[in-house]
């Protein structure tokens, strides 16, 4: 799933000069020719975003959010839903559109990039944020989809409404670092859940990523489920070996310096980047044993 680009759905807000002067291919649309070539099921909202902006009646994404509005996220939520009862042959439950109304009760969701943008003045807040309210319907032989989503922070706002309606035994991998899921007996990081068994016993398995988080498409998971189906890495990661591995790198200045500079490139904190290091020197070990 491609989620959307706030920066290039808003392009014309953008100052002269940080505007794309020669339009080239980004990385939502090389992917999604390769998921066309390759016939991988797919949804691409950047696309659908964009195709339908001057349409609607309401902002997909809000002045003072990162994200996609709370308006937005009922059509995302509708067109996810119908999509995979469709692909999983599964009758899931309805969205049932009650209501659509207007709210000085702004979200929090609609103003996530306020405080960090330390505006000197305060924004305009007289911008109403869309609530549509909707209820559950179960036609009968209609039942809760099991599935596994791999996403960035814009599955956030689905995790808290969309899962616990329509998904059942369901777990939300954020980054594929934490994992937030509203069972009680679920463990807490994806390096101790048995991947393949998790993976098999879902109806359906979502990795989402907005277009500027494709340069590490799906954090290591797909890499980490291509081990265990062909190249013998075992199903469940040892912390041992992580925070074995994290130790020597950290120990080593030259591997550590080497670390904070690669952090600073893609974006990451070194603490983020010495984990992912660890995680895949800790894999390929146990490929060798």
């Amino acid at each position: 799933i491609i989620a959307p680009n706030k920066a290039r759905y808003f392009e014309e807000y953008l100052p002269e000069e940080w505007k794309v002067q020669e339009k080239k291919r980004n990385n939502a649309e090389v992917f999604a020719l390769y998921f066309d070539s390759l016939q991988l099921k797919s949804i691409n909202f950047s696309k659908m975003f964009m195709d339908i902006k001057d349409s609607v009646p309401y902002p997909l994404f809000p002045f003072y959010g990162i994200h996609w509005s709370e308006y937005a996220e009922i059509l995302v939520s509708d067109s996810l839903l119908k999509y995979l009862s469709k692909e999983a042959s599964i009758q899931t439950p309805i969205m049932v559109i009650d209501s659509v109304q207007p709210s000085f009760d702004i979200s929090s969701s609609e103003y996530d990039i306020y405080g960090p943008m330390n505006l000197l003045l305060s924004p305009d807040k007289k911008l109403p944020t869309i609530y549509t309210y909707y209820h559950s319907s179960f036609p009968k032989g209609s039942r809760k989809l099991k599935s596994l989503i791999i996403a960035d922070s814009f599955y956030n706002q689905l995790y808290d409404s969309f899962q616990p309606n329509f998904f059942d035994k369901s777990a939300y991998w954020y980054y594929n670092r934490v994992i937030k899921t509203f069972q009680d007996d679920y463990p807490s990081k994806p390096s101790k859940v048995h991947i393949q068994n998790e993976v098999e016993a879902m109806d359906a398995v979502l990795v989402m990523f907005t277009e500027q988080n494709m340069k590490d498409f799906a954090y290591r998971f797909i890499d980490r489920l291509y081990g265990v189906y062909f190249e013998g890495t075992p199903p469940v990661l040892t912390q041992e070996a992580i925070d074995r591995f994290s130790k020597e790198l950290s120990s080593n200045p030259e591997q550590l310096n080497y670390i904070k500079t690669k952090a600073k490139e893609r974006g990451y904190t070194w603490e983020q980047m010495l984990k992912m290091d660890a995680e895949w020197l800790a894999e390929r070990e146990m490929k060798m044993n």
